[in-house]
């Protein structure tokens, strides 16, 4: 099971919450538009990936959505819903790419790594 967990970006560092113990403990009213939720995934070094993350891709599998000239470039984890798919997405120029969860993160060999967020870009 995922661990439901967030994040908040206020005056220049982040604020994590999310349940702990089975209960929830966060800030009463959080800021929406700076407030991230946890993917459930880690990159290649061990770091939480979050949505707002900017992640580079390094390896994976190819088909329609991925080639090795993918491998490298920057993406950013975004909240999408897509042909039925409601979810976490590796985003860059407009595209939405292969949904990004641990259960297809355990099925292909992928890896990634947190290179900045949108608040504070690498």
């Amino acid at each position: 099971m995922r661990e439901i967990k967030f994040r908040e970006f206020v005056n220049g560092k982040f604020h994590y919450w999310g349940f702990i113990d089975g209960m929830f403990q966060g800030p009463a009213s959080p800021r929406s538009e700076t407030q991230s939720a946890f993917t459930g995934l880690k990159d290649k070094n061990g770091k939480e990936i979050y949505e707002g993350d900017i992640v580079r891709f390094y390896k994976g599998y190819v088909d329609d959505s991925w080639t090795d000239g993918e491998q490298g470039k920057p993406y950013i984890i975004t909240w999408h819903c897509e042909k039925g798919y409601v979810g976490f997405y590796a985003k860059r120029e407009n595209r939405y790419l292969v949904p990004f969860e641990p259960d297809l993160t355990q099925k292909y060999p992928w890896s990634w790594e947190v290179i900045g967020n949108i608040y504070k870009k690498p």
